[in-house]
């Protein structure tokens, strides 16, 4: 029992000697690295063990200022490029990257055994960067001129005619292994020269097959010649480029003319030219005057013109033209009031009849409204033509004839206000700023006016809030 009474002693003071040991040890370490990088540490290969902190600091940011100016050299193929990280969308966070490292006053109590291992083991860290991969990937493609997507070769109409666009081979390059190449540049373990690795994507359509659609394209179209009441029209060669459509087959370019290009071509020219507007046999309601003898309209049946082209485009059409499909439109019979003229507008217009010295307000074929007027007396007359409401003013002066205007409508020649000449619709003028002397209503219907067109009170009012800015007014 005394013996193994002294070995628990014995044993016991060992291990007070180890403790007291490893704490003066720990103690002294402290001493030495309380404001000190632990030994053993590195930052993307830099050096920074026992280096105080604003030292390592230094060298680390030296070291990042430096890496972001130096350029990278891309190789591709035999080309060379260079970019620098700025340039590729590469950003280095110094604040992150100064924050990993650590001083012996970080660790836990050094006796832990935690803490030895932490202070001796190898320490390699990062720099710590952001990657914006798209940018990446945009720069360098933008300096090799690399194209993802493959292009067909295409035809397009020019000024010389059919031109052959070439095709393009789509190449792609590996974004991923780039990135894991550039990670080990930047910290320390990879070369500043990048080979590009890239796959290719051949184009459905070559160079030779749009070739080969242009000699067809060349060799089956000739001049279209139509025809209609002993007059021919001529679609040229040129124009009938424009209505083809392809579609890419497998190492051909098909084509055809399109049926929906070719009927919009032809509302646009031939129909144009042949269409004749029906106009009615047109009298007047009140005496069965006749105001229009009538004529027939004709309309180009296009659906069934274009069908026909269809047929026959490769055929010699200049022997045996196509003849012209045209719906003849027989005239109807149309009753008019004699004072003003419907369906010059769709919509809302202004008719003003200085014979009889009357407004009406119309509305395509149909009339809202009519209004006595007074309008310009001799040597003084209301202009006749097409005019357009410019603006509109509450209350009016004329410093010429010193006369006060409610409810002024200003007119125009153009429908954007210009042409201009200072004449105007409006209601019964004053003789004061106050209005206490004003026109007299039987004036209306008599032809008094300064070459102004004036209205009664309620039917100025009416005028003046309801019919638009912009409106036609048509005074005949």
């Amino acid at each position: 029992m005394k013996r193994v009474a002294r070995w628990g002693i014995f044993g016991g003071m060992i291990v007070l000697a180890l403790i007291s040991s490893a704490s003066a040890a720990g103690a002294a370490l402290f001493s030495i690295y309380t404001d000190r990088i632990l030994a053993r540490t590195e930052v993307a290969g830099i050096t920074v063990s026992n280096l105080s902190l604003e030292d390592a600091n230094a060298r680390i940011l030296a070291s990042i200022d430096q890496l972001e100016k130096k350029p990278l050299t891309f190789k591709l193929e035999s080309t060379k490029k260079t970019l620098t990280l700025g340039e590729l969308g590469i950003t280095i966070d110094r604040q992150a990257t100064l924050a990993q490292l650590i001083n012996f006053s970080q660790l836990d109590f050094p006796l832990r055994v935690q803490t030895w291992r932490d202070f001796f083991r190898q320490k390699s860290l990062p720099l710590v960067a952001t990657f914006d991969e798209a940018r990446v990937k945009a720069a360098i493609e933008e300096q090799f001129g690399i194209q993802n997507s493959a292009t067909d070769a295409a035809l397009t109409v020019e000024k010389e005619g059919l031109v052959v666009q070439p095709a393009k081979t789509g190449r792609s390059f590996d974004l991923a292994g780039t990135v894991e190449e550039l990670r080990s540049y930047i910290n320390g373990a990879g070369d500043s020269a990048v080979t590009l690795t890239f796959s290719t994507s051949p184009p459905r359509v070559s160079t030779q097959a749009a070739k080969t659609a242009k000699t067809q394209i060349e060799a089956a179209l000739n001049p279209l010649t139509l025809t209609y009441a002993e007059t021919t029209y001529t679609i040229p060669v040129a124009d009938q480029y424009n209505l083809i459509v392809y579609e890419a087959a497998e190492k051909r370019l098909n084509w055809k003319l399109d049926e929906k290009k070719l009927e919009e071509y032809l509302a646009k020219t031939i129909a144009k030219k042949v269409n004749i507007k029906m106009i009615p046999h047109t009298v007047q309601s009140n005496d069965g005057a006749v105001v229009f003898e009538g004529t027939d309209g004709a309309e180009v049946q296009v659906g069934e013109l274009a069908k026909r082209i269809l047929a026959a485009y490769e055929k010699n059409t200049e022997k045996n033209p196509i003849e012209i499909p045209v719906k003849v439109i027989a005239f109807t019979q149309k009753a008019v009031d004699p004072e003003y003229e419907g369906g010059l507008y769709e919509g809302t217009y202004i008719y003003i009849n200085l014979a009889s010295q009357k407004l009406f307000v119309m509305e395509g074929n149909n009339k809202i409204s009519e209004h006595l007027v007074s309008t310009g007396k001799a040597g003084l007359p209301t202009p006749k033509g097409t005019f357009y409401i410019k603006n509109k003013i509450p209350f009016a002066y004329s410093p010429l004839y010193k006369l006060w205007m409610r409810n002024w409508n200003a007119l125009a020649k153009n429908p954007d206000g210009s042409g201009y000449e200072g004449y105007g619709i409006h209601g019964l003028p004053c003789f004061d700023r106050d209005c206490n002397r004003i026109e007299g209503e039987s004036h209306l219907g008599r032809p008094v006016s300064h070459g102004c067109v004036r209205l009664g009170l309620d039917a100025a009012q009416y005028f003046f809030e309801k019919i638009p800015i912009g409106t036609p007014v048509v005074i005949r």
